[in-house]
């Protein structure tokens, strides 16, 4: 019996070469980065031959990074091992359920780029990427690699912006167990309201691709309730989406004269939306889509309380609640939308982050919907109700121009008028010195015409020019120019958070102050010449600016989305009510 093992192993070991060099003649083409892909994700600068287009993909392998790298000594500290062993993994299978591709599939490189976009997009990985390994015979070999994000996330942040605080103190769990499931509890606390909020969100209910999102909050000033449950258009050839949503909520609305709170409504707001998609896929580098939906929104304002120092005035005679019963618009009613998208996408660093990879499309994308609500049905004047968005972006060498409009609003056909009309321009220039410095331009225009009573146009601290109060300015119409130089340098602080720094100069004005007047008088019932009068002189006509310097933090183990800014600003202008700087700490979506 020995003696015949013996026999065998020696056969096997004299065969294995012969069997080795057979894979080798099998294998016509083997990715020149070894596998599994390193911790960097760094993909090999030849791209994938062409000659794979319509292979069958043999086996996918799936290779997920923790947060921190065991194998680089200024990782591998007992602090960050720690938290990588606290850390779960998202698990394979969720992993697996997010690609758009399957064994057997015919290779497509189209599919690999946007199932990395969409691993991308979820707030539980930093990174990913997907990638050819070799082809032996007619079937392809594939790895997909992600690197997580730490997920348990308690937070304690400051928010200070044009002499405003806002504090948040929240915990969330954004890859529970790996599954990629949101949990969250978080109390916020600003100048308008202290809030409790839960929240759940599935992006991807049992791989199904159907997902969920539930809010409860309770207010200091009411309450919100939110629930939906959906199936998107989660790739650029999905042919079917629907949805159902509701929103349950009452809060205190302020309105805002220079800064100050002027009036208070008490405003609720019920919409409950469904809505049916169809579309013939991927086309010609093209998607178009049709929505079809019915929606129900009622809004119920009561003005609460004024405070006649807003306007100047010592006395409280001068201004006074309103008599004026609540108001209610109900608006009941079929509507139709249109997308379409052009599938140019990139990927691009130092755009909104900070050493990142991120996605971006050159080419169009177009939104438009337009539904009608008639007096018969909502038991209120009937009203064409439309939206519509378009954002472009180009791109030539070390240049990158940026696109975004904006218009919605409702048409009253009974009385030939628009109704909270609003609409948005903003466009973007940077200019790509090298890895390091960026040259950033941007032009804001906003509009609102005949707004409904609670929404407001501001300008100021928290909408582009930094160096003056929080609300400084209120109009129907605002603009900001902004020149900033950006740095994303290569500083790494303890290898979790990114560095950048900008300088920057901003200059905006407001216009149209006398309708917003207009608007105020119809909710108080007395507003003599001279309050009008004091209120109108107030406001600052000049076009205003201000220079400032900021610096950027990005947590690179965290969710990447989150740009930390503090600036300091300072206003360039000779007014005893403005101080001669804002100070400004706050968390955005970009740099």
């Amino acid at each position: 019996m020995n003696f015949f093992l013996r026999i065998v192993c020696l056969g096997l070991i004299l065969l294995w070469p012969l069997r080795q060099e057979a894979d080798a003649q099998t294998c016509q083409w083997q990715s020149p980065e070894p596998e599994p892909l390193n911790f960097e994700l760094t993909l090999p600068t030849t791209p994938a031959p062409d000659f794979l287009d319509g292979k069958s993909i043999g086996h996918i392998t799936f290779t997920r990074y923790n947060v921190f790298n065991p194998e680089d000594p200024k990782e591998s500290n007992f602090l960050y091992r720690w938290l990588n062993d606290v850390h779960v993994i998202s698990q394979e299978q969720v992993i697996r359920d997010e690609i758009l591709f399957r064994e057997t599939d015919q290779y497509n490189g189209q599919l690999f780029a946007e199932s990395e976009r969409i691993l991308r997009n979820n707030k539980y990985l930093y990174d990913a990427r997907v990638r050819p390994l070799r082809l032996c015979g007619d079937k392809v070999d594939i790895e997909v690699v992600t690197k997580d994000a730490w997920s348990i996330t308690p937070a304690f942040s400051i928010s200070h912006k044009g002499g405003e605080t806002t504090t948040k103190t929240s915990i969330t769990e954004s890859n529970f167990l790996g599954s990629g499931k949101l949990i969250s509890i978080s109390q916020a606390k600003d100048d308008q309201r202290t809030e409790y909020t839960v929240r759940y969100k599935d992006p991807n209910i049992a791989g199904t691709r159907r997902k969920t999102a539930i809010e409860i909050s309770d207010n200091s000033d009411g309450y919100r309730q939110y629930f939906s449950l959906d199936l998107p258009f989660y790739s650029l050839a999905s042919q079917r989406s629907y949805g159902f949503s509701f929103n349950n909520e009452q809060r205190i609305s302020p309105l805002y004269y220079q800064s100050k709170k002027a009036i208070e409504l008490d405003h609720k707001n019920r919409i409950y939306n469904i809505f049916y998609g169809r579309s013939k896929g991927y086309i010609e580098d093209t998607t178009k889509r049709w929505r079809y939906g019915f929606t129900y929104r009622q809004d119920t304002l009561k003005p609460d309380a004024v405070i006649p120092r807003a306007f100047g005035l010592d006395s409280p005679n001068h201004l006074a609640l309103t008599s004026q019963a609540q108001h209610q618009r109900t608006l009941l009613y079929p509507w139709l939308a249109f997308d379409y998208i052009e599938n140019s996408f990139t990927t691009i660093e130092n755009f909104h982050s900070i050493k990142r990879t991120e996605d971006i499309n050159l080419g169009r994308s177009l939104t438009g919907r337009i539904g009608y609500s008639h007096h018969s049905v909502a038991n209120d004047i009937s009203r064409v109700i439309f939206n519509i968005h378009s954002q472009n972006a180009i791109r030539k060498q070390k240049h990158l121009l940026t696109f975004d409009t904006q218009v919605d609003g409702y048409w009253q056909s009974k009385h030939n008028k628009f109704e909270n009309l609003a609409a948005t321009f903003n466009g973007a220039y940077y200019h790509f010195y090298d890895s390091d410095w960026v040259f950033f331009s941007q032009i804001k225009y906003n509009m609102l015409y005949n707004p409904h009573q609670e929404n407001q146009l501001f300008l100021g601290g928290d909408t582009g020019l930094r160096g003056y109060p929080l609300r400084h300015l209120s109009g129907e119409q605002t603009g900001v120019l902004t020149f900033e130089q950006r740095y994303y340098s290569d500083a790494y602080l303890f290898r979790l958070i990114r560095i950048g720094a900008a300088f920057y100069v901003d200059i905006g004005k407001s216009w149209g102050d006398s309708h917003l007047l207009e608007q105020y008088d119809k909710l108080l019932t007395a507003m003599p010449p001279e309050a009008q009068v004091t209120a109108i002189e107030k406001q600052d006509k000049r076009w205003l600016a201000n220079v400032g310097i900021g610096l950027r933090f990005t947590p690179s183990r965290v969710d990447a989305n989150h740009v930390i800014h503090v600036d300091l600003a300072f206003p360039l202008a000779n007014r005893q009510d403005i101080k001669s700087s804002q100070f400004l700490i706050s968390v955005k979506q970009s740099f």
